[in-house]
């Protein structure tokens, strides 16, 4: 492994990424705010405008095999390794316009860090829950269930459905979209297909790595 730079702390980390780096922490952010890491979510989830700048400020190091790799990260914080995926606006792994949009609406937390408004996180981690997971866990249909209670949503559906998600991606006009990270999972069984962003290059690659995986499993 590269040598990296070891932060003192989360604080340290998160300062001088707030005075230099346009970025947002995505979600379980409750869980390191306090020093600790929750066990079913290890790592930092943050988007950005520029992966390489803040990288570069951040000062990781990819944490696979790929040196290219710019989204699987890892940094040092108190003589311990954290993982931090990297997403960047226009990277697909949200519609574009939302991703904009979480960026504009970040707000800061107890000092800390910046962190995405309540209805961003809750629609957000309802796409991660639903879409870019094989299925809704336990802890987040529970944390979902909460947010949506505080949140007073109130839908024709449940709360934490695929319907909900995509009333409110209509009423943004946000679409599923395909990521250009080829590995992540993308759960679009449910999803309504007039909805699903229509990149034809981006779709292409994804059935070719899927389909290269199938090939490798007989084999």
């Amino acid at each position: 492994m590269d040598k990296i730079r070891n932060w003192k702390s989360l604080n340290e980390f998160f300062n001088v990424l707030n005075k230099n780096v346009e970025y947002v922490v995505l979600r379980n952010y409750e869980e390191f705010i306090e020093g600790e890491f929750n066990v079913s979510h290890p790592d930092i989830d943050i988007l950005c405008r520029d992966s390489r700048e803040l990288i570069m400020i951040a000062e990781s190091t990819t944490r696979t095999s790929n040196s290219k790799d710019l989204i699987h990260q890892q940094i040092m914080i108190d003589e311990k390794i954290v993982a931090l995926d990297v997403r960047h606006v226009g990277d697909g792994y949200y519609d574009d316009l939302w991703e904009e949009n979480m960026l504009k609406k970040r707000v800061v937390i107890n000092d800390f860090c910046y962190v995405l408004d309540e209805e961003n996180y809750f629609y957000s981690l309802l796409y991660h829950a639903l879409v870019q997971k094989r299925f809704v866990s336990g802890d987040y249909q529970l944390r979902l269930t909460k947010m949506a209670e505080k949140l007073n949503i109130k839908r024709t559906y449940s709360p934490v459905s695929i319907e909900t998600l995509q009333s409110y991606m209509r009423e943004k006009n946000y679409l599923f979209t395909y990521p250009e990270y080829l590995g992540g999972i993308t759960n679009f069984e449910h999803v309504d297909k007039d909805m699903i962003k229509k990149d034809i290059f981006r779709t292409i690659r994804k059935c070719i790595y899927l389909l290269k995986n199938k090939i490798k499993i007989i084999i």
